[in-house]
C-alpha cells in the first residue's frame, strides 16, 4: 500500500540505484509498511533487523512512515491477511 508510483518513488528509485542488476528494470519503492514488517516478524522469528541505504533518504525533508490501515472505515495496526 506504501509503494510509490509517482515523483518521490522515483526519486528513491534513482538516488539509491534501485534497478535489476541484470535486466535494469526498475524496482518498485515505497515507503516503510510498520504492520507488513511487524508481521513479517512475527512469522518468521526475527531477533534482529539491518536498514541499508538511509542516506537514500536524506533527500527528503519529511520521511513518511505506514503505521496503521484503514478498512472499511475501521483503523487498524495489523496485517489483514484475510482481505
Amino acid at each position: 500500500p506504501t509503494e510509490l508510483l509517482e515523483e518521490d518513488g522515483e526519486k528513491i528509485r534513482k538516488e539509491g540505484n534501485e534497478f535489476g542488476s541484470t535486466t535494469g528494470r526498475p524496482r518498485r519503492c515505497g515507503w516503510i509498511d510498520l504492520p507488513a514488517l511487524k508481521y513479517a516478524i512475527m512469522i518468521n522469528g526475527v531477533t534482529e533487523l539491518s536498514m541499508m541505504k538511509a542516506d537514500v533518504l536524506s533527500i527528503f525533508d519529511t520521511i513518511k512512515v505506514c503505521t496503521h490501515y484503514k478498512i472499511n472505515g475501521e483503523i487498524v495496526d495489523y496485517l489483514p491477511f484475510d482481505i
